[in-house]
């Protein structure tokens, strides 16, 4: 019998054949690494079958150091944006960056 303060397996109807997955962490994102953690972040939705709609929403809370800072000064223009375009921002922002660091 599983214990109250354990969530229990729903099946997932649109994948019937899905076992019970372990729980996975999101990744967080600081700011490097964005292709990766993007990367990560889409398959952790997919695996976790979490509607689009609301990916921005859930990734924005995993975000720290210099990427939250960058949050904070982009805060109302991904409130409602899709998913695709908020990977244009993050890549616009921080790849740069990163190429920049490259080349010094």
């Amino acid at each position: 019998m599983p214990s109250s303060h354990q969530p229990t397996y729903q099946p997932n109807p649109q994948n019937p054949n899905l076992g019970q997955l372990p729980k996975m962490l999101f990744p967080q994102i600081d700011g490097d690494n964005t292709k990766l953690w993007l990367s990560h972040a889409r398959s952790h939705f997919e695996m976790y079958s979490v509607h689009p709609v609301i990916w921005v929403r859930i990734a924005t809370h995993h975000f720290t150091l210099s990427a939250a800072y960058w949050l904070q000064s982009v805060e109302y223009e991904v409130q409602n944006i899709s998913w695709e375009s908020f990977s244009a921002l993050i890549h616009e922002r921080f790849s740069r960056d990163q190429h920049e660091l490259l080349l010094c």
